[in-house]
């Protein structure tokens, strides 16, 4: 008679994950995770992607839960294990991403936590897990009994999914994964939830809510210039439901705008003029002119940090915001004192807006057509650089790749120009695009790709990174030719960090550790990809780029830019918030 195969708490972590429907866990092996390894490796549901660093694993990770909408799972072990994945811990954290982090720990005997008094290590790779993550974690658990870890579970999967989503993390001591449990495997099944979306409540917000609801339609409805910013926190809504919020803007003449975040929801939606793209730093004209001329503005679902508004937020005019987050730690910030905020779901709050706004509705404001052509001489003054930019020719010609492609595309950003170039002259024609923004790590854009491609096998994956954050994470460059992903990496070689060389050069007349005169040089690339096996190919050729993508096919292409050429606008630093706002001179330096 053969032996009965123990069920233990390792094959339990598997179980939930395969009820859960997440399909691939990402990992850098370990001693204190070898249990749990080896239970996903004998599941027939999830699929287990050992990556080459932990910093790659998370980022892969985070990627796969934007992709998928659903829970991204990293497995590490203790010590430096841990520590690798800080970063990514912090993306997740900034953008509410769901993120699960497994993360093993030493024997439980062994712990410093058993102790009363304070010392730096006792078990090998030992790491304070919970002191390190709880500033940049919505919560994070260990395990100590067999008996606690499914309530675990679904606590931490809840936490992460739910309200403002995030990272959480739960700590497995290696005693703990090879632990039984008192119950058969089947009899676990009823206990493990099919669907983790949040319970939406079902009652209005409060009355102080309601107050400010009406005084909002009331500043509305007065109001000569009104805009409308979304943010990240729209993609908790329907499409349908967002639909419902832009048809409400065109049919009052509202001007609105986004953040790069939810660029592919709103933009392929999005024909009239009335829609002015993305504010910010690195935003359009036409978006940030909105912004510093309205006299009404309702933020939904955005944090409204620097990054949105320019340097100088304290010079906008805040009586004029009206903000609305699920999260009332953002809305605290002392640069929003004087704005009105409101703390609720959107999910919950837009049925009441519009159930409070009179049938009769008439906006005051007459003078959105005529405020549309200052816009344009707004965009128009970046034609006469733009033309002649690589990057800006390089974009376009993405842009006849996307309009022309029936293949269904993900582009992955890196940071730099690829990132502050790409996310404002891409036009994605239904296309997904994303990048880890709010944290901005270097080095996210190749194993985001390559999560996203584990999420989406079926899916053209164009990754767009630059040379310097390509070699922050090239170790991973081996999953494209292991895996065969269909990824296609588009590389701009500017010999070094650009948007570091553009800063150095400005402040203090010289690049400073970001070019090979500096310190910081470039490999070759085409022998670079030799080495892992990946088709390459080399162009300064811009306007042909899209020709030269492979279908169905890892790939490597590089292009050759000059690291000093004008990407605008940009958004620069001036005592006249007008100078700042409007004029937004070139950045050539």
């Amino acid at each position: 008679m053969s032996e009965k195969k123990i069920f233990t708490a390792s094959n339990l972590i598997v179980q939930f994950l395969e009820n859960i429907d997440v399909s691939t866990v990402f990992c850098v092996s370990g001693g204190s995770i070898h249990n749990i390894i080896a239970a996903i490796d004998s599941s027939d549901k999830i699929k287990l992607v050992p990556c080459y660093h932990e910093q790659g694993a998370v980022f892969a990770a985070e990627a796969y839960a934007r992709e998928t909408n659903n829970l991204g799972v990293v497995l590490v072990t203790s010590g430096p294990g841990l520590t690798n994945i800080v970063t990514g811990i912090s993306s997740c954290w900034v953008d509410s991403i769901p993120l699960l982090v497994i993360a093993g720990q030493v024997l439980s005997s062994q712990r410093i936590s058993e102790l009363d008094i304070p010392i730096r290590q006792r078990g090998v790779q030992e790491s304070p897990t919970h002191e390190l993550v709880r500033p940049n974690a919505k919560s994070s658990y260990s395990i100590s009994k067999s008996c606690d870890l499914l309530y675990y579970l679904q606590i931490a999967s809840r936490d992460a999914q739910t309200d403002r989503k995030g990272p959480v993390i739960l700590e497995m001591p290696v005693d703990t994964t090879y632990m039984s449990l008192p119950l058969e495997r089947k009899n676990y099944s009823c206990f493990l939830p099919n669907n983790l979306q949040s319970n939406i409540a079902k009652t209005l917000p409060a009355q102080k809510n309601e107050l400010l609801i009406d005084r909002l339609i009331g500043c509305l409805s007065q109001s000569c210039l009104p805009l409308v910013l979304l943010g990240n926190g729209i993609r908790s809504l329907s499409q349908q439901s967002v639909n419902v919020l832009i048809d409400f803007c065109v049919k009052n003449s509202i001007f609105y705008s986004y953040t790069w975040a939810v660029k592919d929801i709103i933009e392929p939606i999005s024909h009239t003029a009335l829609c002015v793209g993305s504010p910010g730093i690195f935003g359009s004209r036409s978006a940030n002119a909105c912004l510093r001329l309205s006299d009404f503005v309702l933020v939904l679902g955005s944090s409204f940090s620097y990054t949105h508004s320019g340097y100088r937020l304290s010079k906008l005019n805040m009586d004029k915001f009206h903000i609305v987050d699920i999260d009332s730690s953002q809305l605290a910030k002392p640069e929003l004192n004087q704005s009105s905020k409101i703390v609720a779901d959107l999910r919950v709050f837009l049925p009441h807006l519009f159930d409070r706004i009179p049938y009769d509705f008439k906006p005051f404001h007459n003078d959105s057509l005529e405020f549309s052509s200052r816009l344009k001489k707004f965009e128009e003054h970046d034609l006469i650089y733009n033309d002649n930019s690589s990057i800006y020719l390089i974009a376009q010609s993405l842009n006849e790749y996307l309009f022309s492609s029936k293949d269904n595309i993900t582009i992955v950003t890196d940071m730099g120009t690829s990132f502050t170039a790409f996310h404002g002259f891409l036009r994605l024609h239904g296309g997904r695009m994303f990048t880890a923004s709010g944290h901005a790590p270097m080095g996210w854009g190749l194993p985001g790709a390559i999560g996203a491609a584990m999420a989406a096998p079926n899916k053209k994956i164009i990754c767009l990174t630059g040379d310097g954050g390509l070699l922050m994470n090239v170790q991973e460059l081996m999953q494209l030719s292991y895996y065969q992903l269909n990824i296609s990496i588009i590389l701009l070689n500017n010999g070094g960090y650009s948007t570091i060389m553009k800063t150095t050069s400005r402040y203090h007349g010289k690049n400073l550790a970001s070019d090979s005169n500096s310190g910081v040089c470039m490999p070759c690339f085409k022998d670079l990809a030799k080495a892992y096996n990946i088709p390459f190919s080399s162009t300064n050729h811009y306007s042909s780029i899209h020709t030269q993508i492979l279908p169905n096919s890892p790939q490597f292409i590089e292009v050759i830019v000059s690291p000093d050429e004008y990407i605008g606008p940009r958004l620069m630093p001036s005592d006249s918030i007008d100078d700042e706002h409007l004029n937004m001179y070139p950045y050539l330096n």
